[in-house]
């Protein structure tokens, strides 16, 4: 069986179809032939089972870790109640078929001989909802009747996503699913309880995800073995484990950014491989200061004073030792580690994110992101035409699975990027993606470099990929991870509650916009940035509970100009043609505004969503206006409220609509305008 370590690339099958990537694979080869040379060879991975040893800070002792090829899955409650099979994908991208014992319980570890890399044994952990003496069921499903929701259809949704959940399949109303974590999040549920939830729902996008990328990759002009190595690089970032290759990841950003996914969970994966490419810099790093044949010329002291600063550099704060700031520069540079690590270094002591409005506005345009790396690269990476060319066909990083050890394994401070991972008996992306302030500058500089290196790639790499086209993607990726770090790193709303840290988590994510629509939405996915920052906070907050409600009746994404009743109304309905109301279109409404008119008057039914919000009322608080649906139209103003489909509209009540409006000339065309809409759309 071959590793992808100690083989990052071999040599494609005989296949007329793929010798269009012949020039990425000279390239990476000629990469990986110097880095070889520098480093006097390959690195030798070591046995995925093997005891490994490290020297602790101290010198004085040993830590001897056994760590093993781990891989965690969620199984459906019908597979537990009656027994099964499920396929795992292994590191090596092959597949793996097991037995499901009946009832298997929670958390059940099973090792299977000689399907890991080298040959060794792996171990699968098993998780399940499936238990009925816990009865988990009926207690999630008392959290959902008891909540508070301001829409009766709510808990209908939820419901029936906590089915399909632990049906292990992907509920694709994300906005429902956020919701709903909150919901548990934020319950008096048992702590094991909502972690069983939180891998169960969290499995749930990874289905998704997953689904996405053999789409893509049936559509690629890839051979097997190369659909091996990314599927497998897939299985390194899905533990949160340190990855082989760095360009295995380029190209399932790349992946990711093109496939036929929700924005919100892209974004969601792109994140997760930016931590990915950040925690092994981070590895690589740490084993640099921290390694005495690799840093023989500093002394104990200097290690500590090194790891301390380099901790701070990685975790986004300022750093007042400059002379130790000097020396652990240069002790980088003048390194053999890969120049990847070097530039993220740089970007992250750069601190990118701390004026939030410039930092979006700069990293949000590709071609500064990479004269930003050009800029900061100076000096350390090798001449070239274009620095994020050469970056992107790096030798791989030869880190191990097995090599979690010595420093990176044994400084207990320098733990924070690596916690949720695997190896270091964490759950991977099947934990969430829970956002803080460790490691959070190197993560964002993962991040935005990640995006930057995707955009380099040409047309001939993106069909080899599979890959039709990227959209506006990555820019607006590219602006949310600047933004996403400075809120982590400068603590915005960190000891704020209710909605004040509402307030100041979207003022620092550059405003509603992020939340509620434009670029950034496209790329993040709406609220999810407000749940993964406040979602520590144990006790419910009706504020956010209310906020994540309102977003399940509105569109968060941006909705396709296809649809032809959505640009009927944004050419009917402009801003500028009305004196006094505001008018607002899906998904750039804002929650405030949105949530109080639901909670006041905008009873929505199953399926309905909102299109356009006219806001009629005095201090344009949302108490009073006028919701387009996709199915009709619901409106309050103090003498008048009702619902009414498009089908069943005529002119007296589109008279009585337009009447919640004050100018007598737009009260008629606003009549003119629902009338029209009768006519067209009357068989929606």
């Amino acid at each position: 069986m071959s590793s992808i370590q100690s083989q990052p690339y071999s040599n494609p099958e005989p296949n007329p179809t793929t010798s269009a990537i012949a020039r990425r694979q000279f390239l990476g080869l000629s990469a990986s032939a110097v880095l070889a040379l520098t480093l006097g060879g390959w690195p030798q991975p070591v046995s995925a089972d093997s005891s490994v040893s490290g020297t602790t800070s101290n010198g004085d002792s040993n830590v001897n870790l056994n760590i093993k090829e781990r891989y965690r899955i969620f199984v459906p409650n019908i597979t537990v109640a009656r027994g099964g099979k499920a396929t795992v994908v292994l590191r090596s991208g092959e597949n793996c078929t097991i037995d499901i014992p009946r009832r298997v319980a929670d958390q059940s570890e099973f090792t299977v001989k000689g399907k890991g890399l080298q040959g060794n044994d792996i171990v699968i952990v098993m998780h399940t909802l499936y238990e009925p003496s816990a009865k988990i069921q009926e207690n999630i499903e008392y959290e959902i009747e008891s909540a508070g929701f301001i829409q009766d259809v709510t808990k209908e949704n939820c419901q029936e996503a906590y089915l399909q959940i632990t049906e292990g399949k992907y509920f694709d109303d994300l906005a429902t699913l956020d919701l709903l974590d909150y919901v548990v999040a934020s319950s008096k549920l048992d702590e094991t309880i909502q972690q069983r939830y939180e891998v169960a729902s969290q499995s749930s996008r990874l289905v998704a995800i997953e689904e996405a990328i053999e789409k893509v990759l049936a559509n690629s002009e890839l051979n097997q073995n190369q659909k091996q190595v990314i599927r497998g690089t897939h299985q390194y970032v899905r533990a949160g484990d340190p990855v082989p290759n760095f360009e295995e990841l380029t190209d399932l950003a790349a992946i990711i950014a093109g496939a036929e996914l929700s924005p919100g969970l892209q974004q969601y994966y792109l994140q997760a491989l930016a931590k990915a490419k950040a925690v092994t810099a981070d590895f690589i790093i740490v084993q640099l200061i921290a390694d005495p044949q690799q840093s023989p010329q500093l002394t104990e002291e200097d290690r500590s004073k090194y790891l301390n600063v380099y901790q701070q550099v990685r975790d986004g704060q300022k750093v007042s030792d400059q002379e130790t700031l000097n020396g652990l520069d240069q002790l980088i540079a003048n390194s053999n580690i890969l120049e990847t690590c070097k530039v993220l270094y740089l970007l992250a002591q750069d601190r990118f994110f701390e004026d939030a409005a410039s930092a979006q506005e700069d990293f949000g345009e590709l071609t500064r992101v990479a004269n930003k790396v050009k800029r900061t690269g100076v000096g350390i990476v090798p001449t070239a035409t274009n620095a994020l060319s050469f970056l992107g066909v790096e030798a791989g990083t030869g880190v191990t699975i097995s090599s979690l050890s010595g420093a990176a394994a044994t400084n207990a401070t320098l733990a924070a990027l690596g916690g949720g991972s695997i190896a270091t008996g964490g759950f991977g992306m099947l934990g969430g993606l829970a956002v803080a302030t460790g490691g959070a500058a190197l993560i964002g500089a993962a991040g935005i470099l990640s995006i930057a290196l995707v955009s380099q790639l040409d047309g001939q790499d993106l069909k080899n990929l599979g890959v039709a086209g990227l959209t506006g993607t990555l820019a607006g990726a590219a602006a949310v991870f600047v933004a996403w770090t400075g809120a982590s790193v400068l603590g915005f709303a960190g000891t704020l509650s209710g909605a004040a840290a509402i307030t100041a988590t979207i003022s620092a994510l550059g405003g509603l916009s992020v939340l509620t629509g434009g670029a950034s939405l496209v790329a993040f996915g709406t609220g999810y940035v407000v749940w993964s920052f406040l979602k520590g906070k144990k006790k419910r907050d009706d504020n956010i509970l209310h906020q994540l409600e309102a977003r399940l009746y509105t569109f968060i994404e941006e909705i396709s100009v296809d649809d032809s009743l959505f640009a009927f109304l944004k050419t009917k309905l402009p801003q500028e043609k009305y004196d006094i109301e505001e008018v607002f279109f899906a998904p750039d409404i804002p929650l405030d505004k949105l949530t109080k008119a639901l909670k006041k008057w905008g009873k929505v039914g199953k399926g309905e969503k909102i299109l356009s919000f006219v806001d009629i009322s005095l201090f344009d608080n949302g108490k009073a206006g006028i919701f387009f649906t996709n199915q009709g139209i619901i409106w309050r103003e103090l003498g008048s409220s009702g619902s009414v489909s498009y089908r069943d509209l005529d002119i007296y009540t589109a008279g009585k609509i337009a009447d919640v409006l004050v100018d007598k000339e737009q009260k008629a065309q606003l009549a003119d305008v629902i009338w029209e809409m009768h006519n067209t759309f009357k068989m929606t």
